[in-house]
């Protein structure tokens, strides 16, 4: 029988385990407060250039007109369990790497910190391997034909569906979102937002944008 194998995965996590253990033991000796652990715990485990592709990502989102104020949020999937997510409360417009926390189901290291949906992230990663990106904004024509629990219609922009994926609207229960994720990629729900849910970050950017145009287009053919 041959002999098994060290698990890779299992390393990784040993070696994140031990860095949380000797920043949190550091930063208790300093009496630095929790934001600070959380950077530099955030910037061992996440690259710059990941943190800056997030940031300007979001920053797009934002000049793009798809978020509003302090009401937008996004996660991405670093590993395992860690996530790089969006301070609760800032704004895409001026949006800087202060304003990025690593979160972790369960963790409370950042829990008044953590995006207001944080739980809507947590439930979708779980449901979708697929999905390694979230972001919630607040598209316009996207929200007003939600308002009307109205879809965008399909005939109205020829492979609009085939470029974006499923399409759905349902409401802020956490059980109903979970259960259109496994079929939709971007999800409206009224008086919230719309969820962009992606391999990568920019993907769901660009699909907010493309159900935007989309829901414009059916609204003024109702008009």
């Amino acid at each position: 029988m041959k002999p098994k194998q060290p698990d890779n995965t299992d390393r990784t996590t040993e070696r994140l385990k031990a860095t949380y253990r000797y920043l949190l033991k550091k930063e208790e000796d300093s009496s630095g407060a929790g934001a600070n652990l959380n950077s530099k715990i955030r910037d061992t485990v996440v690259s710059a250039q990941i943190r800056d592709e997030m940031t300007a990502n979001l920053k797009y989102t934002a000049l793009l007109g798809l978020s509003i104020g302090k009401l937008s949020e996004a996660s991405i999937h670093i590993q395992q369990n860690q996530y790089l997510v969006t301070r609760r409360d800032c704004s895409f417009n001026n949006l800087e790497e202060d304003d990025l926390l690593l979160a972790s189901p369960g963790s409370t290291l950042n829990e008044v910190g953590n995006p207001r949906y944080w739980s809507w992230h947590q439930a979708i990663y779980q449901s979708n391997s697929d999905v390694k990106a979230i972001l919630l904004g607040q598209p316009p024509d996207a929200m007003a034909l939600a308002h009307k629990s109205k879809l965008p219609k399909k005939e109205l922009l020829e492979n609009a569906a085939d470029a974006v994926g499923h399409i759905a609207l349902c409401s802020p229960e956490i059980e109903d979102i979970t259960s259109a994720v496994e079929n939709a990629t971007v999800i409206l729900i009224p008086g919230i937002g719309v969820l962009s849910c992606a391999e990568v970050l920019l993907q769901a950017v660009e699909n907010l944008a493309l159900v935007n145009q989309w829901c414009k287009i059916s609204t003024l053919t109702d008009s």
